[in-house]
């Protein structure tokens, strides 16, 4: 996480960086939100072999 703040931070226009920082530190919690809504839906149908 701290290397995406500072690519981020080191990649994005000055005018933009606040924006692209507020989007890219709120992408890593929906993630966990998609992958652990998605995985509770395909654990019970697969097994928990499919994770590995």
């Amino acid at each position: 996480m701290p290397n995406v703040t500072a690519m981020l931070a080191e990649y994005t226009p000055v005018r933009r960086r606040s924006l692209a920082l507020a989007i890219g530190m709120s992408a890593l919690p929906f993630g966990g939100i998609v992958v652990g809504l998605l995985g509770a839906q395909i654990l019970p149908a697969l097994g928990w072999r499919t994770f590995l």
